[in-house]
C-alpha cells in the first residue's frame, strides 16, 4: 500500500526484479485516463520498470468511486471523474513521491507521464512540482471552463509563464546561430569576408525559407540557402562550402547518433530486465 492522505491507496508499483528495495531508483508516475489503473496502465508501469525505473500509477479516483466499474463514459465523468478535485490529485500525487523518496526512490529523478485525463494532470504536476525533471503528456487537455475543482488550465500556467518560454526559445536559436559562426571562423571565413549582420541575414533568410515543410529538417535547402547567401555577400565558395557542411554535421548528427544509442541502450534493457 501507498500511503496517501485520508484514504487506503490501490496503487500499482513497479520495481526492476532483483534490485534490492534500498537501491536508489530513477522514479516514474504514471497517470492513467478515466478509466483508472486497468491493465494497460499497469503494463506501461512494469515496462518503465524494465528499463530500471521504481513506476507508480496512483489511483486517483478511489474517494469519488471505482471506475473501473463503470460501463458508461457519461455516468463515469458525472458521478466520479468530475467530482475530482485537482488539488486532492496534487497531494496524491505529492504523497507518492514522498513514498517513492523513502522506499528505495530517487526523487532527485523525478518523471511523470499521462494519459489523456492524466496528460492533463501531468502538465498541472509540472508546474506544481519543482522536483519533477520531466514531465510527458499523451494528448492531455490543455484549456476548459475554470470551476472550483479544476480553477486552472495547462495554457493558463503557459500563459503566466510565456516570457520564461520566449527566453528559452531564444537560446535555444541564437546557439544554432553561433554554431554557423564558428563554422564559418574555423575554416577560414573571416569578419571581413562576411561580417556578422551578413551571416544573421543569411540565416535569417535561411529559417524563413525552412519553415515551410518542403524538405525532412530542411535538407537541401539549408545548404543550398547558405552557400548562395554567403557566397554572394562575398565569402570564398570553398570555404563556404566547408563551414555549411561542418555547421551542419554539428548541428543534425548529433541528436541522431545519441538518439540512436539512447533507443538501442533502452531496447535491450527493456529485453533483459523483468519487472515485478
Amino acid at each position: 500500500m501507498l500511503p496517501r492522505p485520508g484514504t487506503a491507496d490501490e496503487s500499482m508499483l513497479a520495481r526492476p526484479e532483483g534490485r534490492a528495495a534500498a537501491d536508489k531508483l530513477p522514479v516514474v508516475l504514471v497517470v492513467s485516463e478515466i478509466f483508472g489503473v486497468h491493465e494497460h496502465i499497469a503494463d506501461v508501469a512494469r515496462r518503465f520498470a524494465r528499463l530500471g525505473y521504481l513506476a507508480i500509477a496512483p489511483e486517483l479516483f478511489e474517494r469519488q468511486g471505482d471506475a473501473q466499474s463503470y460501463g458508461e463514459i457519461d455516468k463515469l465523468m458525472s458521478e466520479v471523474v468530475s467530482k475530482v478535485p485537482d488539488a486532492q490529485v496534487m497531494a496524491d500525487l505529492d504523497a507518492c513521491v514522498a513514498w517513492a523518496a523513502a522506499n528505495g526512490g530517487d526523487t532527485g529523478r523525478l518523471g511523470s507521464t499521462g494519459f489523456c485525463w492524466g496528460g492533463r494532470i501531468v502538465w498541472l504536476y509540472t508546474a506544481h512540482q519543482p522536483k519533477l525533471k520531466a514531465g510527458v503528456a499523451w494528448y492531455g487537455r490543455l484549456s476548459g471552463a475554470p470551476s472550483p475543482l479544476k480553477p486552472t488550465n495547462p495554457i493558463d500556467l503557459v500563459r503566466r509563464r510565456w516570457w520564461a518560454m520566449m527566453l528559452c526559445v531564444l537560446i535555444g536559436t541564437m546557439s544554432v546561430f553561433l554554431v554557423l559562426v564558428v563554422s564559418l571562423r574555423v575554416t577560414g571565413v573571416s569578419s571581413s569576408d562576411v561580417s556578422l549582420i551578413e551571416v544573421f541575414t543569411a540565416w535569417s533568410l535561411v529559417r524563413l525559407l525552412t519553415a515551410l515543410p518542403l524538405t525532412p529538417g530542411g535538407i537541401g535547402i539549408t545548404e543550398l540557402g547558405l552557400v548562395g547567401t554567403l557566397t554572394g555577400f562575398g565569402g570564398e565558395e570553398s570555404k563556404v562550402v566547408a563551414a555549411v557542411l561542418l555547421f551542419r554535421a554539428l548541428t543534425v548528427l548529433p541528436p541522431i547518433i545519441i538518439g540512436a544509442l539512447v533507443a538501442f541502450t533502452w531496447s535491450r534493457r527493456e529485453l533483459h530486465a523483468p519487472a515485478v
